[in-house]
């Protein structure tokens, strides 16, 4: 398998669990280690700009409205400052190696963990309107359960979500809140790869970012069209399942195969 179509891959996964609560970076690495290939910090930035790309044009309409509202862009403020935070701290001291083949067992239990979180937070009642109900207070709270999204197998999105509906909102809520404090967060590491991507000066590169954007963008916006008309029929409990079942996958595979 060529390196091309290896990221053709990636950016598909990414595109897909990075909407999902399921932890794209765990599906990237796992990706990444059955193909054997070492994906370049610069490809996963733009990876990740795709899926970012997807969810503004997607939820366009509340951004416009919200942009608007200085109230409720505040509270989206506040809600992104402690991962970005958390997250500067992690990449400058390097908290979590994710070469180690040991970081398969870090995200077999954050996976596992977090969906017996969500499974038990999706049970909460719903009492709450986003635009209506929301405090400060809360939006920081939703924030400092996205710093659990630094986990490899917890998941950003499944981590506020799960925050979101134990503080009574419902899912469709839960999940806008949840990617409206992504985009500050994910922009400003999008625009610093952007800057490298330049510097790099290497024109076979930039043609190969900007499919892998593409992919990643298509991909994504696709899923987050999917991932809002699924919760807005059911429950979270196939995502839990899922989880429990990679969790238990790759406990298996580092335990007996590796």
């Amino acid at each position: 398998m060529d390196t091309n179509t290896k990221i053709i891959i990636l950016s598909i996964i990414q595109g897909i669990a990075d909407l999902f609560p399921i932890s794209s970076n765990a599906h990237l690495i796992i990706a990444q280690h059955f193909m054997s290939f070492d994906r370049k910090l610069i490809i996963n930035t733009v990876m990740h700009l795709g899926a970012l790309s997807a969810i503004i044009i997607y939820l366009r309409k509340d951004i416009f409205e919200i942009s608007k509202n200085i109230t409720m862009s505040s509270k989206i403020v506040i809600g992104s400052i402690p991962a970005i935070i958390a997250g500067y701290f992690v990449h400058k001291f390097k908290i979590i190696d994710y070469e180690k083949t040991t970081v398969l067992i870090i995200i077999a239990t954050a996976s596992i963990i977090f969906a017996i979180i969500l499974f038990i937070a999706d049970k909460k009642t719903e009492t709450k309107k986003l635009y209506k109900d929301l405090t400060f207070k809360e939006a920081l709270i939703i924030g400092l359960w996205q710093i659990m999204g630094l986990i490899p197998g917890s998941s950003r999105s499944g981590s506020t979500l799960s925050g979101g509906r134990f503080l009574g909102y419902n899912r469709v809520d839960a999940a806008k809140f949840s990617f409206f404090i992504s985009i500050p967060t994910v922009a400003g590491a999008a625009f610093i790869g952007i800057l490298d991507l330049l510097k790099h000066n290497d024109s076979e590169f930039n043609i190969i970012a900007i499919f892998s954007f593409a992919t990643s963008f298509i991909t994504s916006y696709l899923a987050i069209r999917f991932f809002f008309y699924f919760i807005e029929k059911t429950n979270l409990n196939l995502f839990v399942y899922y989880r429990i079942i990679l969790g238990i996958f790759l406990f298996y595979y580092y335990f007996f195969k590796l």
